[in-house]
């Protein structure tokens, strides 16, 4: 997820409304339709929360919105 973050640090991130999912024919022709100057949405910092932390869970939140990651590719989730 921190790539992510790094892009929408220079990138300002569209709405879904202006950049809708479409399945593509060819590889990254989604780039082609991103317009910067229809960013909403950019990224000014960013922490990674330790595994299992509730504390730092909790300050994070009181900061602003979290986004968290699931590695689904273990056996819970086979």
């Amino acid at each position: 997820m921190d790539l992510a973050f790094k892009y929408a640090e220079k990138n300002p991130v569209m709405r879904d409304a202006d950049w809708p999912y479409e399945p593509y024919a060819e590889p990254l022709s989604c780039y082609t339709k991103y317009r910067a100057n229809k960013g909403v949405v950019t990224v000014k910092s960013y922490k990674d929360v330790a595994s299992g932390s509730v504390v730092q869970m909790k300050g994070f939140l009181a900061l602003g919105p979290v986004s968290v990651a699931i590695e689904a590719d273990k056996p819970a989730f086979n």
